[in-house]
């Protein structure tokens, strides 16, 4: 090969050194992609931990619980036919 980070074209044959150096590229390329991807899930479970503990959200979490005090039984769904002009605007 003439250049070590060249691939092999179809019917040529990788020797030794080649495969060595394409596995530890690979690990390489690996480990990279998981540091990346552990990254963005972090940054993403800090940003569900400020929103989930948000003064907002404490507030929203209490009305549904006196919500559920107030109404035992539940929320009725709403159902398409309980409003037939719901696709409608009101502009």
């Amino acid at each position: 090969m003439a250049a070590s980070d060249q691939k092999a074209s179809a019917g040529q044959q990788w020797g030794e050194a080649e495969i060595e150096k394409a596995l530890k590229r690979l690990a390489k390329d690996t480990f990279e992609a998981l540091q990346e991807s552990s990254k963005t899930a972090y940054s993403a479970i800090q940003e569900y931990k400020q929103a989930a503990t948000n003064e907002e959200t404490s507030k929203v979490f209490e009305r549904a619980k006196q919500s559920r005090q107030d109404n035992p039984k539940g929320i009725k769904p709403w159902r398409a036919r309980d409003d037939p002009d719901w696709l409608g605007t009101n502009t």
